[in-house]
């Protein structure tokens, strides 16, 4: 029984016909595809989230994904530059996903070893993360004298980025 079924898959081959792993490979890209939306000038965005979900739940065929965007970008034909970034962006995301850099170290090995650049991708933030909820008013006490010297250091200070974990979006 096990000889029939490889030689069933064999003749599907032989026959140019898509086994059910190209199948379901070619249905994750699919979905890939769909997330994309034309950003003008040749250029698309993908929802991060939405991206990282994606990924998130189908670990193998993200993998396969990245093998196969990486065998079009070796053979630097057509947009070969933006499938490898596509595939670092999938390896970047599995590493997030997963709490696994395999992956991402397997892309960059393969992408160092055919001598191809990648630019990385550019993130844009989402609108909440640029305008993260008003959370209300902070209150800084400010003595008179430092006023009076119009001493703007502590004020500098206490709202750099680096000194509050708050991020930069709400400093």
């Amino acid at each position: 029984m096990p000889g029939e079924v490889s030689e069933r898959r064999r003749a599907h081959e032989d026959a140019g016909e898509p086994g059910a792993e190209q199948q379901a490979l070619t249905a994750f890209l699919g979905r890939i595809d769909a997330l994309a939306a034309p950003a003008g000038a040749g250029t698309q965005q993908l929802s991060i989230e939405a991206f990282r979900e994606l990924v998130g739940s189908d670990p193998e065929r993200s993998a396969a994904a990245c093998r196969h965007l990486l065998d079009k970008a070796r053979a630097r034909t057509g947009t070969w530059h933006a499938f490898a970034q596509l595939a670092v962006v999938i390896a970047a995301l599995y590493d997030l996903e997963y709490d696994d850099d395999t992956l991402t170290d397997w892309v960059e090995a393969e992408l160092d070893a055919t001598g191809i650049t990648v630019r990385p991708p550019e993130v844009i933030p989402s609108e909440q993360e640029l305008n993260p909820p008003n959370q209300g008013p902070l209150l800084f006490p400010v003595s008179l004298d430092r006023v009076e010297a119009s001493d703007v250091y502590p004020f500098v200070v206490a709202f750099s980025p680096r000194a509050q974990e708050w991020g930069l979006e709400r400093v």
